[in-house]
């Protein structure tokens, strides 16, 4: 039975304060682990971001992350979300010009699918295989319902981008019509060990370099379309005021006039940039500070580390019932006993 505006409302704010009353002293394995790769990886990236402030980004992400997957059920009923910065023209025009839409894990990020279907743009969504599952169930469960019922039909195909034939795949569908949406953060198929340097390039992200993927400027080259960069953020001050959602249609990418090596490269190394710029300034709104440590360049340390001070360079987290000490600056970690990781826990800041 599909719920009326006031029960969606009312499940809204239950999530709201399920989230406000997380305390990292009470974090689950999970929630603990994901709370110390975030602190290495926002104090890496963005140093000047005040520590105090570390546990309640981190609860806004988290709520932030679950929300992206409510606003869909909102959009059922436009006016419980306020939408500003959508170029409905823009999308127009992807039915006839197929591009390379880019946008990042930032905001309410799921909302663009919607948008673009009730524009009535054929579209290929590229997600890792990782993912997959999880999107074809949202497809099948939320998406094909949303838009059946306000009388669109939802033209969005799923591409893995794990497959050794992801590019060529991307490649037919462009051909074919489509355009693709791509979660350019996510950096599929980039991890810490076993990388093809061949296909990654090196990009300054903060105060650290970041190992990123280049074959979709390199297939925009290659078929001489555009890439759009699309930024999504709550509008709101605070996330009790959460339903208003802004978009930024950023200046395109255009291979025109550019090798296909320096196109990729220069086109790459924007993207990110645009999204530096914007998670610097709001880092509550990017999920992607739980992953972004398996594609920074490591600082690894040569000598063991043995000295603890200064305390805020460490933290400890447990995983599948093990408990371990994390040296931030470098993500070298180490096995714990039970007793050390208590004592650890009580005496390094950030972790109540």
């Amino acid at each position: 039975m599909m719920k009326i505006p006031e029960e969606l409302l009312e499940e809204r704010a239950g999530i709201i304060r399920a989230y406000q009353r997380f305390t990292l002293a009470d974090a689950s394995e999970t929630m603990e682990r994901q709370f110390a790769f975030f602190d290495a990886n926002l104090s890496n990236c963005f140093p000047h971001v005040n520590r105090a402030d570390y546990p309640d980004i981190f609860m806004q992400m988290q709520l932030n992350r679950r929300l992206s997957f409510h606003d869909i059920e909102l959009m059922r009923f436009p006016e419980l979300i306020r939408l500003s910065g959508w170029d409905v023209g823009w999308a127009a025009a992807l039915r006839h010009e197929p591009a390379i839409v880019c946008t990042y894990h930032t905001g309410s990020y799921r909302l663009i699918n919607v948008l673009l279907a009730r524009a009535g743009v054929p579209f290929s969504l590229v997600v890792s295989g990782q993912a997959l599952q999880h999107e074809q169930q949202e497809l099948d469960r939320v998406y094909t319902d949303v838009m059946a019922q306000t009388g669109v039909a939802l033209n969005m195909q799923l591409i893995d981008a794990e497959q050794p034939k992801a590019l060529l795949q991307m490649a037919r569908a462009i051909k074919s019509g489509r355009s693709l949406l791509v979660y350019v953060d996510g950096n599929t198929g980039t991890t810490a060990g076993g990388r093809d340097n061949r296909n990654l390039l090196g990009i300054d992200f903060g105060h650290r370099r970041l190992w990123v993927r280049v074959g979709l400027a390199s297939l925009a080259h290659r078929l001489a379309i555009p890439i759009y960069p699309v930024r999504c953020q709550r509008a709101g001050t605070g996330m009790a005021d959460n339903r208003g959602v802004l978009f930024e249609h950023l200046p395109a990418i255009v291979p025109a006039g550019l090798s296909a090596h320096r196109f990729a490269g220069e086109a790459t190394d924007r993207l990110y940039q645009y999204l530096a710029a914007s998670v610097e300034n709001n880092p509550a709104q990017w999920e992607g500070w739980l992953t972004l440590h398996r594609n920074l360049v490591q600082l690894w340390s040569a000598e063991p580390i043995t000295a603890m001070e200064p305390l805020d360079r460490w933290a400890v987290y447990r995983r599948k019932g093990f408990r371990f000490l994390l040296h931030k600056p470098t993500y070298m970690q180490y096995v714990l006993t039970r007793k050390q990781y208590h004592r650890l826990k009580l005496k390094l800041p950030g972790n109540t």
